[in-house]
């Protein structure tokens, strides 16, 4: 029995709708519907609901001890929590944002990894 043309045209259309608005949807999501923290420009702070974080300032003897330092942090990230934003936004901040991330089993992110497009990453440290 032959299909109707009617309905492989009606699915094609259907497929191709949902590869066009798929990405668009996911952009939108991730650069206007997740929590923004603010990065101040010269990155020592990023705020976030009141709360501030600052880098996590760690001295390493030799390029394998920072090697696998960060490995061991780039392991246990967890899902991204939001965008960093700077004070003068830019078209770029669209584009290629700074990822937040929490940690695996940290729930309360003490700790968070903040990386950008070309970046290896960094911690951040929740202020007492």
């Amino acid at each position: 029995m032959k299909r109707p043309k009617r309905t492989v045209k009606f699915a094609v259309l259907l497929v191709l709708a949902l590869l066009i608005l798929a990405p668009a949807g996911w952009f939108t999501y991730t650069r206007f519907c997740v929590d923004r923290y603010a990065i101040s420009m010269d990155w020592e702070t990023i705020t976030f609901k009141g709360e501030t974080y600052i880098p996590k300032k760690e001295q390493y003897e030799t390029d394998a001890d920072l090697q696998a330092a960060l490995g061991y942090m780039n392991s246990h990230v967890g899902k991204n929590i939001g965008i960093g934003v700077f004070p003068k936004r830019s078209f770029t901040d669209l584009i290629w944002p700074v990822w937040i991330s929490e940690y695996d089993g940290d729930k309360s992110h003490g700790e968070i990894f903040v990386r950008g497009l070309m970046d290896v990453g960094s911690v951040y440290v929740r202020q007492q």
